[in-house]
């Protein structure tokens, strides 16, 4: 007896000891491309999924701003056009971040190798993919496959700084980047309703329409994949995704949290109707069967991520990012209590709503209008007290050569004796005529001193710099080349007031003769 049972054991050996043969490529990837991952599955199996770059920047809180959703009103609270962000959690050798996204949809074959007890044979309809299953069976199959990597194909899995990279639903953002194209398209392909499609024949990539499909999913990989290499993202089966549903409140997210998310249409639906914005809701559970929701239309493709904190080194990293764009934005409050300019930035950067950003915007090209406005009639004041110093300076500096000549011709004997000559009152009113001048030379330093004070405080150093050039311009087209003179001697003033080392009203006075004196030898009449 004993020795029978001891045959039997070892005639089953072999048979326990086999490896399945491995499915052939055409069963799991029927369009193989560069740059697929592939992953193990049991019995054989693989599975292909595409890197999804997202050039969000190398810091580490760094993210991209997307606008997902559609914006026609007609689409109501279900894909109103909205912001979100992506960022991959595996760092490139550049400033993009990468996950990535399941190269086809989960087929039957695939889930049937991880969840069941016998591994499947190969046929036509296990390369259909796998659909009738809840939510919840989903996360049951992720759950095994994550399982059997970790135990089987651990160094398959990519990594990031140590964390190993796990399988799980999408989220809708990263769904809906991915099936818009991603970085692979530009900005505008990107909000365009259906990826770029080189042959312009939405037929070729979208499995949809019943008189294409029987009513019923086709088997993956048969069209042609969007610009990241990912196919069957509209149409086929809709797929669900991490996030339960919430609606759009005109540009952002409601607060209710509903059932599940369905993404990207299905065989039934019309090729009218299909967009990458295309999201319904699938109530968790079936009130007529009392359990979990499951539909022949449903099924779901998976995406490989890794945790945000993947070491204790990267932790301190985005601590510190963390406390410096906190500080940095702390700083932006500061500075927008007395810029309306910052302020309307940093308010926009706060809002989600299309509608008001748009508002914004329209209040920021106004103010910026504005302020061109005020910017040119800034410096035209600025030219204009320019001119008004060049001639006051003009002026004080014709005063005080008349007040020295009459006080010449009263210290002379010649000149006074003249003067005398016409009368004992004579003298007395010389003098008063240059007391008189004194004070009018006295009054014109004052409005010089005043005008140079007020351009100090009001104009920008690069403003008075730009407006003395052009009134030097304008002086030399008019022949002023006296009133030119002082232009030097005015700027200095000016600059050095700004730097609040303003002249004493003797060192302006003497700045002004010698200005002069030097426009007298270097004058000569034409």
């Amino acid at each position: 007896m004993k020795r029978a049972i001891l045959l039997g054991l070892l005639t089953a050996a072999p048979a326990l000891a086999q490896t399945p043969a491995a499915w052939e490529t055409p069963r799991w990837n029927p369009q193989p491309a560069e740059g697929d991952l592939v992953l193990p599955l049991p019995c054989g199996g693989r599975i292909a999924l595409r890197e999804v770059a997202v050039p969000a920047g190398s810091g580490p809180l760094d993210d991209k701003r997307v606008t997902l959703g559609s914006p026609e009103l007609e689409q109501g609270p279900a894909e109103f056009q909205h912001p979100d962000f992506v960022a991959g959690g595996f760092r490139g050798n550049g400033p993009a971040r990468r996950f990535w996204m399941g190269k086809y949809e989960v087929t039957r074959d695939q889930y049937a190798a991880v969840t069941s007890a016998n591994c499947p044979a190969a046929g036509p309809e296990g390369r259909r993919p796998v659909a009738d299953l809840s939510w919840f069976d989903a996360q049951g199959f992720i759950e095994k496959l994550n399982t059997f990597l970790l135990a089987n194909a651990r160094n398959a899995l990519p990594k990031e700084e140590g964390a190993i990279g796990y399988l799980r639903l999408p989220t809708e953002a990263e769904w809906e980047y991915a099936a818009r194209g991603g970085a692979a398209v530009s900005e505008t392909e990107f909000l365009e309703p259906l990826p770029p499609m080189p042959d312009g024949d939405p037929e070729a990539y979208i499995m949809a329409g019943s008189r294409r499909t029987g009513g019923r999913a086709q088997a993956v990989g048969q069209l042609k994949p969007n610009p990241l290499g990912l196919h069957d993202m509209l149409g086929n089966v809709a797929e669900m995704v991490l996030e339960p549903y919430r609606m759009s409140r005109v540009g952002r997210p409601h607060g209710h949290a509903g059932g599940f998310v369905l993404r990207g249409g299905y065989y039934g639906s019309s090729m009218d109707e299909m967009r990458s914005s295309l999201r319904e809701e699938m109530p968790p559970f079936d009130a007529t069967t009392g359990r979990a929701t499951r539909t022949p239309q449903v099924g779901f493709r998976l995406a490989l991520s890794v945790t945000a904190t993947t070491s204790l080194a990267q932790t301190e990293e985005v601590k510190r990012a963390f406390l410096a764009e906190a500080n940095s934005r702390q700083q932006d409050v500061a500075r927008s209590a007395d810029d309306p300019q910052a302020a309307l930035a940093l308010l926009r950067r706060g809002v989600q709503d299309p509608a008001q950003q748009a508002a914004i915007r329209r209040v920021e090209a106004q103010l910026a209008s504005d302020a061109r406005a005020r910017g040119e009639q800034q410096r035209e004041i600025v030219r204009a007290q320019i001119e008004t110093l060049a001639s006051l300076a003009f002026s004080s500096r014709e005063v005080e050569f008349r007040a020295r000549l009459a006080e010449q011709q009263l210290n002379e004997p010649g000149p006074r004796r003249a003067i005398e000559a016409r009368g004992p009152q004579e003298v007395g009113r010389v003098q008063a005529g240059i007391a008189d001048l004194r004070r009018n030379g006295a009054a014109v330093m004052e409005s010089y001193a005043a005008t140079l004070r007020r351009i100090a405080e009001n104009a920008p150093r690069g403003v008075v710099v730009e407006q003395v050039g052009l009134v030097r311009r304008d002086f030399q087209t008019r022949d002023l080349p006296r009133l030119g003179a002082y232009l030097d001697v005015i700027d200095r003033h000016i600059r050095d007031s700004q730097l609040g080392r303003a002249p004493a009203p003797a060192a302006m006075r003497q700045d002004l003769d010698r200005a002069a004196e030097d426009a007298a030898r270097n004058f000569r009449p034409r």
